[in-house]
């Protein structure tokens, strides 16, 4: 996928009614932290390779287009690091409710 000219890597799990973790780490995440997480997890995990400064624009993506990915919107998680936090924080003020992983 592609998101505002950023590659986006997806990892969907073997079950119906998945949630949905957006992956940010800064310089991006690897597809195999990816796959471990949707394993672990049993959720439709996506990342993009290198998000920077900011996850907001794809969490909102995701948010808005779960059900193309076959995912709950209503069970949103943000994880990675220091910007996952930062991003998770952000989609709080504007009234989305996500978990923090």
């Amino acid at each position: 996928l592609r998101l505002r000219g950023a590659r986006v890597r997806v990892c969907w799990p073997d079950v119906a009614d998945a949630g949905l973790v957006v992956l940010l780490r800064r310089g991006g995440s690897d597809l195999g932290e990816a796959a471990a997480l949707c394993a672990e997890t049993g959720a439709v995990v996506l990342t993009p390779d290198a998000p920077e400064r900011d996850g907001w624009p794809a969490l909102r993506w995701a948010a808005d287009h779960a059900d193309e990915l076959d995912a709950d919107p209503r069970r949103l998680a943000v994880a990675g690091d220091a910007l996952a936090a930062a991003t998770a924080r952000r989609a709080r003020e504007h009234g989305i409710a996500v978990e923090e992983r």
